[in-house]
């Protein structure tokens, strides 16, 4: 979630960028044989949600937002831009989506937001990052989670969860970073 208030005393304009790297669903293959996985690999845009799978397996990762996006980007190259890297991609610098479909090469989920925010007005932008090997289920998640009080209800519980799982077995030593590793890291 992504939390936004404006502290001043005038009206705010605000471009929100969103940006994931995408990839073979076995990341070995990324270092392996990058060739082959950027052939098999696309996206597509539809309502709102990216969806990026590969060709011979039904396991989507999707991404969306609780906003209407007013762009997007589903390639890398497009928007990054010809020789250019992330510390001033071409479609941020520019302030211009792309549009892209990426149906092969390196993919990426990016979803632009532009906010007006008064003084004192706050805004919050759920974002939704998931895989799954049921893609008819996509629609139904994005919706429930682009409801803040069921993301607040899942940290919730998620919370809880891994609390009682590490709280079953605690040591405490003299230090601190074993305490950490083993109550902590090793769980």
């Amino acid at each position: 979630m992504l939390r936004l208030k404006n502290t001043g005393a005038s009206v705010k304009s605000l471009s929100i960028w969103s940006y994931e790297e995408l990839s073979y669903w076995d990341a070995i293959v990324d270092t392996t044989n990058l060739d082959w996985g950027q052939q098999i690999v696309s996206s597509s845009y539809r309502n709102g949600v990216i969806v990026t799978g590969v060709r011979f397996r039904t396991t989507r990762t999707f991404f969306a937002s609780s906003l209407a996006p007013d762009g997007y980007d589903t390639s890398r190259e497009v928007f990054v831009g010809s020789y250019g890297d992330l510390s001033r991609p071409q479609a941020v610098v520019s302030g211009k989506p792309g549009y892209s479909i990426a149906s092969r090469g390196n993919n990426i989920a990016s979803l632009r937001h532009f906010l007006e925010l008064k003084p004192g007005e706050e805004k919050t932008i759920v974002y939704v990052l998931g895989v799954t090997d049921k893609p008819s289920l996509i629609p139904e998640t994005v919706e429930h989670y682009r409801v803040v009080e069921n993301v607040e209800k899942a940290f919730q519980e998620l919370g809880e969860n891994w609390g009682e799982y590490l709280g079953k077995l605690t040591v405490e030593t003299p230090d601190e970073e074993m305490n950490a590793m083993i109550n902590i890291w090793n769980a």
